[in-house]
């Protein structure tokens, strides 16, 4: 053969050429397993309608409405996250290739006040998942015409994170303070 490239030189060339197919066609089937994984679970999550898809980044994100659900689906969670804003319990459940995600708005409760008074406050309410939220302050606005008692209700951090361990039957230190992004 005669040419620029001695025989074994092409042998070692095309070897080298092999080897690089034969990685590339690795990590494609790697990818194929992974994404017929994820459509599996895309499929499962459509077939039941009172789960929405909020994103697909990074893996599925899906926002659950009731905490029943959020409480079954994050069994095998491995990291459960809460956080808590002004007016939001968010609770954040991380499984292989899905994110979980529960969300509750903290009660504000509105009492008019009439000219016969005798208001009373309950000093605790119950949020849908279960947990009791208790009575923080209670303020007098100005409404038109007359004046009404707004009651706030805020939720103690760490009471919190001991009824969400009872509740998803996990240790209390697995539990994070946080979002899970």
């Amino acid at each position: 053969m005669s040419g620029r490239y001695p025989l074994r030189e092409m042998s070692s060339e095309f070897q080298e050429k092999r080897d690089t197919l034969d990685l590339i066609i690795t990590v494609l089937r790697e990818h194929e397993k992974s994404l017929d994984e994820l459509i599996s679970k895309i499929s499962t999550f459509s077939q039941q309608p009172e789960l929405r898809i909020v994103s697909r980044s990074r893996g599925l994100t899906v926002r659950l409405d009731r905490w029943r659900d959020f409480k079954t689906r994050c069994a095998d969670a491995e990291v459960v996250a809460y956080s808590l804003d002004d007016a939001t319990l968010t609770l954040t459940a991380q499984t292989p290739g899905v994110t979980h995600v529960y969300k509750e708005p903290l009660p504000t409760l509105t009492h008019p006040v009439t000219a016969q008074g005798g208001l009373t406050l309950p000093f605790t309410q119950r949020l849908a998942c279960g947990f009791d939220v208790a009575l923080e302050h209670v303020d007098t606005v100005k409404t038109p015409g007359n004046r009404a008692v707004v009651t706030v209700y805020r939720v103690n951090s760490s009471q919190l994170k001991t009824w969400l361990a009872a509740e998803l039957a996990r240790e209390v230190s697995s539990l994070v303070e946080g979002v899970i992004e």
